[in-house]
């Protein structure tokens, strides 16, 4: 192409040009030039005689619904399976005299093909069919062709409801989406695919002119589904059942998300546990209003792990905020994504975290800027407004909650002491009760002259802390660079050479790392 720049045959041409595999682009190109082809060309020789045997069995249970059987007939048309929905999902029954393995035979199949076809089981050297009384639903690969069967039961009886094809050659449940065929090209049309959980849900909203869907067949998205998914180049929305396992399956589905992935999550509705039940109940009009109630992935997550945890204990409220930091660090956030996070964490528990793109590394001291305040001795100047202001609970709680780290002296830290006995007792106190104090104590003579000399000082100094607003600047300016002096020590610990430290301690550091950088951020607005 003289255009674009594009290389390759009119095939290769087709699949980049319309986003559609190889042999979709074989088909188109059939189709425009008048030509027919052969399907089993697309198969391998090796496995052509296991396709021929599921393209036979298929054909033989469809019948036998239709025209034979009364009452799986019957069943199905109760519920809501017509002869339409018959025809496009080539439904059928497995007679319970296994009948498709005499049919099977007849047409010439090997008892070890049938066998290693899935469709049949062996017990006492005979064979039964596998699904015998059920009903059936063919499970079609990309390309159209039946590749597996699975089987439910028309009436109450022992046994699973359902029952599928263990893996064969050909099939494996991990690797294929059910009705993914039919819907591919509507899905790329509309440029969303909904993704349900059962055949009779995907029947539903075909049934309310939905065809853009399939379903997983199961509780989980293989990596093989997500990338076959994500070749649709459509929005994904999960829309599993209503009930506890459903959600609980979307909850796991979402924390597994592989990245670059448009994905957005059904809400809860009240009309029904699935679609098939609200079809039944109210009508395709309710069935097309709940499709397009839907969420951003991130959002449905955020509110189903905030229900896991009780927000008004500290602790859970803690371990809530980690499993939010830790599903971040796994995901590829977008900055939206993230700013949703940050502000629904501060709302709803006053949780901050710390997003950095790197858990291992933190941002370079040199950029961040100190807030600007004229900094003076901070020790003596969080004792002065203490002694000034006995009711400002947040400068005597820096100090009794760091009074070891905050001061140096003996004299300091004996001061600081008297301090927290007031505040410990809710009582009130001056600069003379703390000289009465001293007075009274029995400390050395050395040591009184020291604690003498500091209220003399702290006397001067109140002359300085004229106003009560001055704390809160110099509170700030102190925590600033304690915070950054202790997190210089831990990437020291972290990064040194010469010390090995444990990977769970190293993850400990790292977090508190972490919670650093939300501190400094706060400080700095």
């Amino acid at each position: 192409c003289f255009s674009c720049e594009a290389a390759g045959d009119v095939f290769g041409f087709v699949s980049k040009f319309k986003n559609i595999s190889f042999i979709e682009a074989v088909r188109e190109v059939a189709k425009l030039t008048n030509q027919t082809i052969e399907e089993e060309h697309f198969h391998t020789d090796s496995n052509a005689e296991m396709y021929s045997i599921l393209k036979s069995a298929v054909e033989f249970y469809k019948y036998n619904l239709k025209n034979v059987n009364k009452k799986a007939l019957s069943y199905a048309n109760k519920r809501g399976l017509n002869d339409k929905i018959i025809e496009e999902f080539s439904l059928g029954f497995a007679p319970e005299d296994s009948s498709v393995l005499r049919h099977l035979t007849e047409n010439g199949f090997s008892d070890k093909a049938i066998v290693e076809s899935g469709i049949a089981i062996t017990s006492k050297g005979k064979m039964y069919d596998l699904l015998q009384g059920r009903l059936i639903f063919p499970i079609l690969d990309y390309y159209g062709k039946p590749i597996g069967l699975s089987g439910r039961l028309i009436e109450v009886k022992d046994g699973p409801k359902y029952v599928n094809f263990s893996d064969t050659k050909i099939f494996n449940k991990g690797r294929v989406l059910y009705n993914f065929f039919k819907a591919s090209s509507e899905s790329k049309s509309k440029k969303i695919v909904y993704v349900v959980e059962g055949f009779m849900d995907v029947i539903a909203l075909y049934k309310a002119g939905i065809k853009n869907v399939v379903a997983i067949m199961g509780t989980s998205l293989t990596t093989e589904q997500w990338s076959v998914l994500s070749s649709l180049n459509a929005t994904i929305v999960l829309a599993l059942d209503n009930d506890e396992p459903g959600q609980n399956a979307m909850y796991s589905i979402v924390q597994n998300k592989p990245m670059n992935v448009n994905l957005r999550v059904l809400k809860k509705f009240s009309e029904g546990k699935d679609f098939d039940e609200v079809l039944h109940k109210h009508s395709k009009e309710k069935v097309l209003e709940i499709l397009n109630n839907t969420q951003p992935y991130i959002k449905f997550y955020y509110d189903f792990s905030k229900d896991k945890y009780n927000l008004d204990d500290l602790q859970s409220r803690d371990e809530f905020g980690k499993s939010m930091q830790k599903f971040y660090k796994t995901h590829n956030l977008s900055e939206n994504e993230i700013q949703f996070l940050l502000a629904q964490l501060k709302k709803d528990a006053n949780i901050q975290l710390g997003f950095i793109k790197n858990p291992h590394t933190s941002r370079a001291t040199e950029n961040e800027k100190s807030p600007k305040i004229k900094f003076e001795d901070a020790t003596l100047s969080l004792l002065s407004w203490a002694v000034k202001y006995p009711t400002n609970r947040s400068a005597i709680t820096e100090i009794v909650e760091n009074m070891y780290k905050i001061f140096k002296t003996e004299a300091e830290k004996e001061l600081a002491c008297i301090i927290e006995r007031y505040y410990r007792g809710d009582k009130s106190f001056s600069l003379e009760t703390l000289k009465q104090e001293v007075d009274n104590s029995k400390y050395d003579e050395n040591k009184k002259s020291e604690m003498y000399h500091l209220l003399k000082l702290i006397k001067d100094k109140n002359s300085v802390a004229s106003e009560e607003t001055g704390i809160e600047s110099f509170l700030k300016q102190f925590k600033f660079d304690r915070l950054r002096k202790e997190r210089s020590e831990l990437n020291k610990i972290i990064y040194s050479k010469d010390e090995k430290i444990a990977e769970d301690h190293k993850t400990e550091l790292l977090n508190r790392i972490n919670e650093i950088e939300v501190e400094l951020e706060q400080l700095q607005e």
